[in-house]
């Protein structure tokens, strides 16, 4: 099944006939910057998690062995622009996940730098991934991060 990003007559973006909408770097960066700015509202885990649905919702109707249901996760993360993702080193049991490119992790990044890692999305993205391809929850965590 194609994982292209289609335009649609009425200008709207479509993946698997379903549109999806990504707002714009400024809208990405002061809306995360917002919910993070008191962290004891726990809003990392919202962003984490809302991520996380985005991750399992792409996949959904992807079919193929975890390899290629994986690439093909990668290929839609990349598409929207979020940068580049590779599961090559996830497995059923655990692993690893890189994005040597992150929209939330290096191109938001300001003059100065954060006090927290700002790859929020891109860790909920690949845990609800994983969690779809291999049909069970996996713990996450950022070991690095660009910001």
């Amino acid at each position: 099944m194609s994982q292209e990003i289609t335009f649609a007559d009425h200008g709207r973006a479509l993946l698997r006939r379903e549109p999806v909408i990504f707002h714009c770097n400024h809208f990405n960066y002061w809306l995360q910057n917002t919910l993070l700015l008191d962290a004891s509202l726990g809003m990392a885990d919202v962003i984490r998690a809302a991520a996380a649905d985005v991750g399992r919702s792409v996949m959904v109707g992807v079919d193929g062995t975890p390899t290629e249901r994986l690439a093909a996760a990668s290929e839609v993360f990349r598409q929207l622009g979020f940068g580049r993702m590779s599961f090559a080193g996830l497995g059923e049991g655990g692993g690893e996940v890189h994005t040597p490119t992150s929209h939330y992790g290096q191109l938001l990044k300001p003059p100065g730098s954060f006090e927290r890692p700002q790859n929020l999305f891109d860790q909920g993205f690949a845990q609800g991934v994983a969690a779809s391809v291999f049909g069970q929850p996996y713990e996450i965590a950022s070991n690095a991060c660009h910001s």
